[in-house]
């Protein structure tokens, strides 16, 4: 449930290279648009844990 725009929640890809998003990455995804955050200067990744199975991972904050 990755709730952001560029979301590292990466998954297989296929042959031309996009990755192959589920319905609930795409509400996630959606849901960290809203958030309203703003890009910091020297990160280049940000990961979110929120429980014991689940890891939000953004590649490009």
């Amino acid at each position: 449930d990755d709730k952001e725009d560029d979301d590292g929640q990466e998954q297989g890809g296929d042959a031309n290279g996009k990755s192959k998003q589920s319905r609930s990455e795409k509400k996630s995804r959606k849901a960290m648009l809203k958030l309203g955050m703003k890009p910091v200067t020297g990160v280049t990744r940000v990961a979110i844990k929120k429980s014991k199975n689940i890891l939000f991972v953004i590649s490009k904050p």
